[in-house]
């Protein structure tokens, strides 16, 4: 009897059951159903569901007895009644591993004995596995079959599939149950679900509890709740996909959760939580929350994840905002906009990623956007407006675990503190491969004033906050760049006096601050022993490899070392324990150094380029590159500099540097290029207080031709030299100069030398010669990843027209006063009888997106008249019909919708004209009728009455005898009280009372004709509307209040026209355009008017 692929339960929520038609639908109707038959035996009306129940017999569990629902013969119509009877238990039991079980107080008698079912009666699903599958009636491919239904009220397990069961596909809606809506059991397996849960809950999985195997699951997934996490989805068996919408699941707040996680296995996963393996998760996932122990406000992840996509908006936890790993996952490629977390504020990890590539995070706060304590293979990714002003630490990514490679952009992230250190974009406390990356605009804020624990002198403040782009705790660090420009610039420390900016979610300095560019610090002491500045580590070594071309471009310093505490309470860098700095690559690659090197030990270059520059920051200042101590004290140099394998170290940047070191050590054909200018007879500078090794070769740069011999221009002097000779430094080319340069080498004491640059008669090859320059790589200009105009809250098709009723309800009857105004026009005392067809169409893009088409007719008369005054009557019908494809500003569906609207109203109207003034005023009512369908096929109705009135005056302006100019003012009031609406699956909105006040101001300039038989007329009038909403605020089902109308400034123009065929009988037309920022509408007209 029954299908073979499709068992149908048409199971009803009490949602529904509450409606007048879901308690039609089941209650027995006294004509078909026998008084003696409590036992349900006989005909049962179920006229209208028969065109959704399944073709065949479906058996159900009502109380203690069981029952056969036949259907109807075919020859008696769609209408026909089903049969209900009673069958045994084994019966039932053989026949059906799907049983339909009545729960709650759903059987009633009366006192005639007829039985019905109850509003308060609801239904749950048991499966029987022992049930004879090898039956006449069911085969081995009845196992499996698919379920389609509706759940609702507090059902304990709507459906619930035991071990070793099996279920083909679930889908339809599952709301308001408990102790989650779908058990999948150990062993059991469902071929996928296809659902929308709303308002479910229970300890673990409030929507699904999965402890077997699960094909794909998709739906919406809304405001589902569990205590112990896993809000929506809880699986410890498989799953193979998840996708579809999870929008605000949250934990449930219980004492036990709040006061005694752990006892009670409180864990996370304000969406999903996972113990054990899901394929692939490709969702969205907006505004989920767990507060609790481990977190994940979207996720938690305790098993294996393959790949995860999606995007994750506005979700929350304590410990990774969206996402807390603490087992496995393979690949993340997604987007993380505005999440938030004390901990990891997008994603925190405690076990291993494999990789994260092609994901965005935005806009992330109170924590670094990734918390890494376990092993992540690679990151590629953008890292863009991330703020940290919670726990002091990193923006982006803090890493205290292993990270193989880091590539993508760093823009805009900021830290902000009022503690004594405060670290950029990324902190590294642990191991991290290598970074490919630009760093752009990262910023560190620190308060010197209030409640800073040390105090900061002028030469050490910037201590304060170090590394805005990156700072490493105990751990070398790697950047490269193969083929490829990369940038860190625009990064900076600002400190100064605090101020509060909540919207930005920090507190930044006022103006003033004062700024220092770090964009790298090199901490040589652990993360863990910052505080103890008696522990030492070894000198950290921080590397830059460019090759095949590549290059770096750095306008920020680099800094690094131990900050010791004295007992003043002062922060001082120990020199003594700085950072080397390797420079390293295949002889293509350039480093261009644009801002200080600050402590570095040793600089080496080995086979690249060392280019020194100086760059314009945007608050005004220009730094250059050079090495330096970061003191302004007059400290001896600290940095030594190693060339190695046709190493280049360049200054040729047109300006004159003086480079001071603590050594020079050259080999294997190494390089130093060095601006001449002849004019002046100066040249770069190169001090060293230390020992000068190697010789070096000079590429020299004179800044014209001129001829200089005789002369001698100082390039080079060392202190605590006992190694440098005449042989320290050797010409190897000169450019544009008709002669050569050689070296003469002076002791001037001892352990003192110098070297000078002097012209000589041997002529240049290169003479005339322009070196060939590669120009400097140009900063990008990075805009952050726009933010998607789709909203990301999904609702039901039912609830987006639900909330553009409102909307629809002025747009019906909007432009009704103006029609009736173009008709009553100043004129001799007659009466007139006038009828006018209109059409309107208009676009409304939010709240929701609407598009209507309104047809109607008005139609009126005078009652009264004289010279100076008429009253009348008039009446409208109009027919509109509203579509909504499902977009809107907050709010957006996947499923269309519609809504239908016959609005019948009748009023007065009163015109007064006195020398060339008028007024004009209006009082109507009457009622619209509105009938909403969505595409999917859930019905509602709601009936509203409408009110309003109008007053319009204006002064005539005699141009000429056939022109004149109208300026006016009007003042328009609607009214419209919806009732409640309940819709077909049980969805109720309420509807206040909607009221509307609509401005407008305008110039009128018409144009009249004298004709012989009669007069005509055209005019044109711009106007400006403003409107003022109030009351459109309606409270749907499982969405709370919402507003559905916005104020706001409107522009019109109306072109339009008499004419008179006799002085009695004249046509009119007219057509205006209405638009704003999310509104436009093009309504046109065309009349009969009889004066008599």
């Amino acid at each position: 009897m029954m299908t073979n692929k499709i068992i149908g339960l048409f199971l009803l929520a009490t949602t529904f059951l509450s409606t007048p038609a879901g308690a039609a639908a089941l209650t027995p109707m006294p004509d078909t159903i026998k008084s003696e038959a409590a036992d349900l035996s006989g005909n049962f009306a179920l006229s209208e569901l028969t065109g959704d129940l399944p073709e065949g017999a479906v058996e159900v569990k009502i109380a203690d007895k069981n029952y056969s629902f036949t259907p109807p013969v075919p020859s008696q119509g769609a209408d026909a009644a089903y049969m209900i009877n009673e069958i045994s238990e084994d019966e039932f039991n053989r026949k059906n591993p799907f049983h339909f079980v009545m729960a709650g107080d759903g059987i009633n008698e009366d006192e005639e004995g007829n039985v019905y079912l109850s509003e308060e009666a609801f239904f749950k699903i048991e499966i029987d596995t022992e049930a004879d599958w090898q039956t006449d009636v069911y085969d081995t491919d009845q196992a499996g079959g698919d379920i389609a239904a509706n759940f609702g009220g507090q059902a304990k397990n709507a459906v619930s599939n035991p071990e070793n069961g099996k279920i083909g596909k679930i889908s339809g809606n599952f709301i308001v149950n408990s102790s989650s809506a779908i058990l999948n059991n150990n062993f059991a397996e469902i071929n996928g679900i296809n659902a929308d849960f709303i308002s479910n809950q229970a300890y673990h999985g409030g929507a699904i509890y999965n402890r077997g195997k699960i094909g794909d699951i998709s739906g919406l997934f809304i405001n589902n709740q569990s205590e112990g996490g896993g809000n929506a989805v809880f699986n410890l068996g498989e799953i193979v996909n998840i996708g579809g919408q999870f929008v605000d699941n949250h934990h449930a707040y219980t004492y036990e959760a709040r006061m005694m996680p752990m006892m009670v296995d409180i864990r996370g996963g304000g969406a999903i939580l996972n113990r054990g393996t899901i394929g692939k998760i490709d969702a969205e996932f907006n505004n989920n929350i767990f507060k609790y122990d481990r977190g994940g406000g979207a996720i938690l992840n305790e098993g294996d994840i393959k790949e995860i996509y999606g995007k994750f908006t506005a979700n929350k936890g304590p410990a990774g905002g969206a996402i807390t790993n603490m087992n496995k996952i393979d690949l993340i490629s997604a987007e993380f906009y505005a999440n938030s977390a004390d901990m990891g504020s997008a994603l925190a990890n405690g076990g291993e990623i494999n990789e994260i590539k092609n994901s965005v995070f935005q806009n992330n706060y109170d924590s670094a956007a990734v918390l890494n304590d376990g092993t992540i293979g690679k990151i590629d990714a953008k890292f863009i407006n991330n703020v940290n002003g919670n726990n002091n630490m990193s923006s982006a990514i803090l890493n205290e675990g292993t990270i193989d490679s880091i590539s993508g952009t760093f823009s805009g992230n900021r830290t902000y503190s009022y503690d004594s250190s405060a670290f950029g974009a990324v902190v590294n406390a642990g191991v991290i491969g290598n970074i490919d990356a630009d760093f752009l605009n990262n910023s560190i804020t620190v308060y010197d004033q209030g409640t800073a624990n040390y105090d900061f002198s002028p030469d050490y403040g910037q201590l304060a906050g170090t590394g805005a782009a990156i700072t490493s705790y105990g751990q070398d660090l790697t950047f490269t760049a193969e083929g490829k420009d990369n940038f860190i610039s625009g990064n900076y420390v600002e400190f100064g006096t605090a101020r509060d900016y909540p919207e930005k979610h920090g507190v930044f300095a006022e103006s003033g601050s004062k700024i220092n560019h770090n964009a790298i610090y090199m901490h040589s002491s652990s993360l863990a022993e910052f505080a103890v500045p008696s522990y030492k580590n070894k000198k950290l070594k921080l590397t830059f490899s460019t090759t095949e071309g590549g290059s770096y471009t750095i306008n920020d310093n680099i800094d690094g070392g131990i900050v010791d505490i004295d007992n003043d309470g002062f922060a001082e860098r120990d020199v003594e324990y700085g950072y080397n700095m390797n420079l390293t690559g295949d002889g293509t690659g350039t480093v261009y150094m644009n801002n200080e090197i600050i402590n570095a030990d040793t600089v080496t270059i080995d086979n690249t380029t060392l280019k020194f520059n100086k760059f314009t920051h945007n608050d005004g200042t220009v730094s250059k590159g050079g090495f330096t101590t970061g003191y302004n004290d007059g400290r001896d140099a600290v940095t030594s500099l190693v060339m190695k394998n046709k190493a280049n170290f360049n200054l040729y940047n047109k300006y004159q540097d003086t480079v001071n070191l603590k050594g020079w050590k050259a080999s294997g054909n190494s390089f130093l290029h060095v601006d001449v200018d002849v004019e002046n007879l100066t040249a770069d500078m190169l001090n060293v207080n230390g020992n000068v090794e190697g010789t070096t070769r000079l590429v020299l740069y004179p800044t014209s031709d001129k001829d200089i011999r005789g002369e001698s221009i100082l390039f080079a002097q060392s202190t605590n030299d006992t190694t440098g000779n005449a042989d320290s430094f050797k010409v190897w080319r000169v450019y544009r100069s008709p002669y050569m340069f050689e070296t003469k080498y002076t002791k001037t004491g001892e352990n003192a030398n110098q070297w000078e640059l002097e012209m000589n008669d041997t002529a240049n090859d290169y003479a005339g010669v322009e070196p060939n320059e590669r120009p400097d790589p140009e900063v990008p200009d990075v805009k952050p990843t726009p933010t998607p105009d789709k909203p990301t809250n999904p609702v039901y098709g039912e609830v987006v027209a639900m909330g553009a009723l409102p909307a629809a309800a002025i747009e019906q009857s909007r432009n009704m006063v103006d029609n009736v105004f173009g008709q009553i026009v100043r004129g001799e005392g007659n009466h007139n009888l006038w009828i006018n067809p209109t059409y309107y169409t208009s676009n409304i893009d939010a709240p929701f997106d609407i598009d209507a088409d309104v047809r109607g007719i008005e139609a009126g008369g005078d009652l009264q008249h004289d010279l100076n005054n008429k009253l009348g009557l008039f009446v409208s019908y109009r027919k509109g019909n509203y579509d909504m494809n499902g977009d809107g500003k907050h709010y957006y569906s996947t499923v269309g919708s519609e809504i239908d609207i016959d609005s019948y109203l009748a009023g007065l109207y009163y015109r007064y004209d006195r020398n060339n003034w008028y007024a004009f005023a209006t009082l109507y009512g009457g009622i619209q009728q509105a009938d909403i369908k969505t595409d999917d096929g859930v019905k509602s109705d709601t009936d509203g009455v409408e009110f309003g009135a109008s007053l319009e005056a204006g002064y005539d302006y005699n141009l000429t005898d056939t022109l004149y100019l109208t300026p006016s003012l009007g003042i328009f009031y609607t009214q419209v009280n919806y009732d409640d609406a309940t819709d077909s699956v049980g969805k109720k909105a309420e509807y206040n009372d909607l009221r509307q006040v609509e401005l407008e101001a305008g110039v009128k300039l018409t144009k009249t004709f004298r004709l012989d038989e009669g007069y005509a007329n055209v005019y044109v009038k711009p106007s400006i509307v403003q409107t003022l909403v109030d009351g459109d605020e309606v409270n749907i089902t499982g969405l709370g209040k919402t507003n559905t109308l916005d104020d706001e400034t409107l522009g019109r123009i109306e072109f339009g026209g008499r004419y008179g065929f006799t002085d009695q009988l004249s046509a009119y037309g007219w057509a205006n355009y209405t638009f704003g920022s999310d509104y436009d509408a093009t309504a046109v007209g065309l009349g009969l008017n009889y004066a008599f």
